[in-house]
């Protein structure tokens, strides 16, 4: 961003407003740093503007298997609720193991997942709070009893009634 202010003529504040695409710009200062920015091959680090604005606009996914037919349509439902939000979803697969859940919720915790949804979990609460370190989580098909994590659960018995 620096070598495009320079390059600009601008400062750096304003090159971030223009990439940000604020309409505190004037027509003139946006082309002159559009130019610059395409002549110097820059393109902006989403990323860090997204650690910067503390939120990262992605949702981390955990499924215990991908092979179940269930998990998949989980799936289905959380892109579908997700479409044109501007959020991305960040997906891992865990395995009857714990150990290989819990390394995969760490990843999106230190990934800055701005939350965590993980649909079949079989560890713990309080592995599972302790990974988190206080990342909104929401576990799908399981109660857990933590802090700052919700449960989203079927009545099997009335399912299986109506």
């Amino acid at each position: 961003m620096e070598d495009v202010a320079r390059d600009a003529g601008v400062s750096r504040a304003l090159v971030s407003l223009v990439m940000r695409e604020s309409p505190n710009v004037s027509p003139a200062k946006r082309t002159a740093v559009l130019e610059s920015a395409a002549a110097l091959g820059y393109s902006p680090n989403r990323l860090a503007s997204r650690l910067a604005s503390h939120q990262t606009k992605t949702v981390g996914v955990l499924f215990l298997d991908l092979h179940n037919s269930v998990f998949a349509d989980i799936y289905d439902g959380i892109t579908e609720g997700l479409a044109g939000s501007g959020n991305q979803v960040m997906v891992a697969v865990g395995s009857a193991d714990p150990g290989t859940e819990l390394e995969a919720v760490r990843s999106f915790v230190d990934l800055r997942v701005d939350g965590v949804l993980l649909a079949g979990y079989t560890g713990t609460s309080a592995e599972l709070a302790a990974a988190l370190r206080g990342t909104p989580a929401v576990v799908i098909t399981r109660q857990m009893e933590v802090d700052g994590v919700d449960s989203v659960l079927t009545d099997d018995f009335r399912s299986g009634a109506l």
